[in-house]
């Protein structure tokens, strides 16, 4: 189930800055400029979502950690932490010109298998879809919205 969700609606929230290395946009959990590739960019706008319309506050949003999956490293995009500090929601961002698939959702389900968070959310900018997880089921099922921040956590 698609999630009806502008994230270019954010896109003032954004900095950028062009320098003789290229484009660069700025990054409000790291506090610094990064390249501004297509998927950065949808990550970027995931994290204004986040914090001005979900209601989480910045220091519990975590980008690009390296987590072990089946003995592989690997690198989640984005994870939102609750109040005892486990990932809450976990999300994989892909450019806009990449289609979201079942092997995208699969991507971030094998880095659930690691993290455990009872959210997975998917988006390329122009959609986004979001599951909540089972775990003793082993099942998932699809929402239409993202979880939001009703705690003081945010």
């Amino acid at each position: 189930m698609k999630i009806e969700l502008d994230l270019m609606q954010w896109k003032d929230e954004l900095s950028f800055s062009n320098t003789p290395d290229g484009r660069h946009i700025f990054c409000h959990i790291r506090k610094r400029f990064l390249v501004s590739t297509p998927e950065e960019l949808v990550r970027q706008l995931m994290i204004q979502y986040l914090i001005h319309e979900a209601n989480y506050a910045k220091g519990i949003i975590s980008l690009e950690k390296s987590i072990s999956v089946n003995g592989l490293s690997r690198r989640f995009d984005l994870a939102v932490y609750d109040s005892q500090g486990e990932v809450s929601i976990l999300i994989e961002c892909k450019a806009p010109s990449i289609s979201l698939s079942q092997k995208t959702f699969d991507q971030v389900a094998a880095y659930n298998l690691e993290v455990k968070a009872p959210f997975l959310v998917i988006t390329n900018g122009l959609h986004t879809y979001c599951a909540q997880i089972n775990f003793e089921e082993r099942s998932y099922f699809m929402l239409n919205e993202l979880p939001m921040n009703t705690k003081s956590e945010g």
